[in-house]
């Protein structure tokens, strides 16, 4: 008796999760946009400024604009 498997199984993917997914990298990739164009504009009078505290300035900032933040007395 044989146990081997005979034919391929498919991998096909979830459309839903592919969609999220999707989105969740165009709101990566704009992220990282805005952090660029941040700190290129903050120049040498930031310079106390570290990139954490830049990506969470930026990433608090499109939260707001894109309606995803949630104030912590709703929390």
């Amino acid at each position: 008796m044989s146990y081997d498997i005979l034919q391929p199984i498919p991998q096909g993917g979830n459309g839903a999760q592919d969609a999220e997914n999707s989105r969740i990298a165009e709101i990566a990739d704009e992220l990282e946009r805005l952090c660029r164009i941040h700190e290129a504009q903050r120049g040498a009078g930031q310079s106390d400024v570290v990139s954490l505290d830049n990506e969470q300035r930026v990433a608090e900032q499109m939260a707001k604009t894109s309606g995803y933040w949630i104030p912590m007395t709703d929390v």
